[in-house]
């Protein structure tokens, strides 16, 4: 697994081969990491792959086993989370109920003993900085939760941390107001130039935020790269079915040099664009992506066309998703936009659907 940084960033957090153990549970297996300045990388994966146990690592709330953090170019693998110089935002934003929000903010200026002159003027840039401008003297319980998140933020990031950490911060909101906050967040970590390490089980929130995702399944990074990567070449059958939607199919390699073809295992012959060195027998693991699929006005008008019949039709809006079922029982899911050239299809209806020998990739 590579763990470079794009090249034109400077390597602020480096984690080298870290491990954490609970018992027999291996939370962390030799992870390594590196995130360059200002990089907004996100650590994505189910309940338990160990992307809260990294985060907590990299705040100094968890001891690694082994391994090594630095930040920018400091050992801090032993050093207190209070000499971390680190900003953390919580899911349950953790603000001091009995203070303001202008006092929740100044607290981590009055810990690092910040005049009060500088302190007011802080405070005030950084609630201007994230629209809260007027709200110091309100207390927590007045705000909303949308509201609170923002104060959440203007604390973690009022005294310029190395690095920022977000611990899956808008799982609570409810989805319009999560998605205002991402861009939200999204422009206040560009417009400061925030090395940011962002936490969450939400695929489509790691697409849109990041700059590099770390795909992370039982203490080990499967995949770390950017999102149309993780998306369109995934390292493998978890990435695959974890990112996004995917129809996942086994095929056996047939034939030899340029004549080679895939059969599915429900019998169907495929047409694919494969690397050399696969010999004949040779069974493999393919990802179809639903928008990759597409109505046929007829047989033959895509390199991979097949004869459906129609099983489900769902409206999501912008988009409708179908499930369509192959002469072979084979099922596939299709995705197309409600607003396109395509007519609707109702469950029952036959149909042509097809895809390109480029549209599938093979995983391991």
């Amino acid at each position: 697994m590579s763990t470079e940084t794009p090249t034109d960033r400077a390597e602020i957090l480096a984690v080298r081969g870290a491990r954490k153990s609970y018992g027999q549970v291996q939370a962390l297996e030799s992870v390594s990491l590196s995130v360059g300045a200002g990089e907004f990388v996100t650590l994505l994966g189910p309940s338990g792959s160990g992307k809260t146990t990294l985060l907590k690592a990299i705040a100094g709330f968890e001891d690694i086993d082994e391994g090594t953090i630095r930040l920018g170019g400091e050992d801090i693998t032993d050093a207190p989370p209070g000499r971390r110089n680190i900003g953390m935002v919580f899911q349950n934003y953790a603000l001091f109920p009995h203070m303001t929000v202008a006092q929740n903010i100044a607290f981590p200026l009055e810990m690092r003993g910040v005049s009060r002159a500088e302190i007011a003027r802080r405070v005030e840039d950084a609630l201007t900085l994230v629209e809260l401008g007027g709200y110091g003297a309100r207390l927590p319980r007045e705000l909303s939760g949308g509201q609170q998140q923002r104060v959440a933020l203007a604390r973690a990031t009022v005294f310029s941390p190395r690095l920022l950490l977000l611990d899956e911060p808008f799982s609570a909101l409810d989805r319009k107001l999560r998605e205002n906050m991402q861009v939200e967040l999204r422009r206040l970590q560009q417009r400061l130039g925030l090395t940011t390490v962002f936490v969450t089980h939400d695929q489509e929130e790691a697409l849109l935020l990041s700059d590099r995702i770390a795909v992370m399944s039982n203490g080990r990074i499967e995949q770390l790269g950017s999102p149309d990567a993780i998306y369109d070449n995934p390292a493998n059958y978890f990435v695959a079915g974890f990112v996004g939607e995917a129809n996942l199919v086994r095929a056996r390699v047939e034939g030899s040099g340029a004549g080679q073809s895939l059969r599915l295992a429900t019998g169907e012959a495929l047409a694919a664009e494969l690397p050399p060195g696969f010999e004949a027998g040779r069974e493999l693991q393919l990802v179809l992506r639903p928008e990759r699929i597409r109505w046929l006005d007829q047989a033959g008008d895509a390199s991979n066309s097949f004869a459906a019949v129609v099983v489900e039709h769902l409206y999501l809006g912008q988009d409708s998703k179908y499930r369509v079922r192959l002469e072979s029982g084979l099922e596939l899911v299709l995705r197309r936009q409600s607003l396109g050239t395509d007519r609707p299809r109702r469950p029952g209806q036959t149909a042509f659907v097809g895809w390109q020998a480029s549209d599938m990739r093979i995983v391991p």
